[in-house]
Formats: C-alpha cells, sequence, structure tokens
C-alpha cells in the first residue's frame, strides 16, 4: 500500500500536465491520455470515498470527512464511471458529453484538494510509512506546481 496511492496520485497528475502542454496531437494520443488520466482519478475518487477495498478511513483519524469542502459533481462521476473503460448501455454519444480538458482540469483541482485534506488526516503509522521523498503525496497549487 506505501507505493500504490503515491503512483496513482502521480499517474493523475502526469497525465494531466501532458495533456494541458498543447504538444499531444488530437485523436488517439490525446483519447489515451484522456482514458489513462481518468482511470487513475476514479481510482483516487473511488479511494477517497471508500468505495473500494482500500478505503481512505484505514489511513486517517476519526476527524476525517471525505470530501468535506465539496463532492465531485455527478456530471463528472458519471463520465468516469459511463465512459471510461466500460462498455455500457450508458456511455455517452455526443462529443459534448464527454470527459474533456475542462473536466480533466475541474477533477484534478478537486481531487489534489482532497488529496491534501487526506495529508493533514493521515494517522502518524502510515504517513512515516508512505514514501514522500518524490513528493507524490505534497500538496499542489493551482498551476500544477509542488508546494512546500
Amino acid at each position: 500500500m506505501a507505493d500504490h496511492v503515491p503512483y496513482e496520485i502521480s499517474m493523475m497528475r502526469a497525465t494531466h500536465e501532458m495533456m494541458i502542454t498543447g504538444k499531444l496531437p488530437l485523436g488517439l494520443f490525446f483519447n489515451a491520455f484522456i482514458e489513462c488520466f481518468a482511470i487513475h482519478a476514479r481510482l483516487l475518487s473511488n479511494f477517497l470515498n471508500n468505495r473500494d477495498d482500500v478505503k481512505v478511513k484505514d489511513f486517517t483519524t476519526a476527524g476525517y470527512t471525505p470530501f468535506a469542502s465539496g463532492k465531485i459533481p455527478t456530471r463528472l462521476h458519471d463520465k468516469l464511471n459511463q465512459q471510461i473503460a466500460h462498455l455500457t448501455e450508458k456511455r455517452f454519444d455526443d462529443p459534448q458529453d464527454k470527459l474533456n480538458l475542462g473536466d480533466v482540469i475541474e477533477l484534478r483541482k478537486r481531487i489534489d484538494a482532497e488529496i491534501a485534506e487526506f495529508l493533514q488526516h493521515m494517522t502518524p503509522h502510515y504517513r512515516d510509512l508512505w514514501d514522500t521523498a518524490e513528493g507524490h503525496l505534497r500538496a499542489w497549487n493551482d498551476n500544477g506546481e509542488r508546494v512546500a
């Protein structure tokens, strides 16, 4: 576990950073980065909301409330669950309804804000075990820069 959540955080952030550079050609490459970002964002959202086998409550103090400052909007949650890596009749056909760069930016901000809250409430035992040397667990500002 000491490597898994930091890995998910770093992958979500790295794919977002590649997309906002404007250097990815539209089409298959850009779609691959959207999918990669979304898979890691969905995993982190599920973890932070106690929805999967490994739950954030197992690593935090009793005072932690997931997404207390605001949940991920239903429209974004639906896009992550219905569009990415699932074959379902509920997938979006209209390009306007599909996960786009604006959605990615919003998801990144919301998940990064929640990661910062999570870190504030992480139990000392787990804080000592997790690899923070790479900076994956440090807070990031709105410009995608790590905050010391």
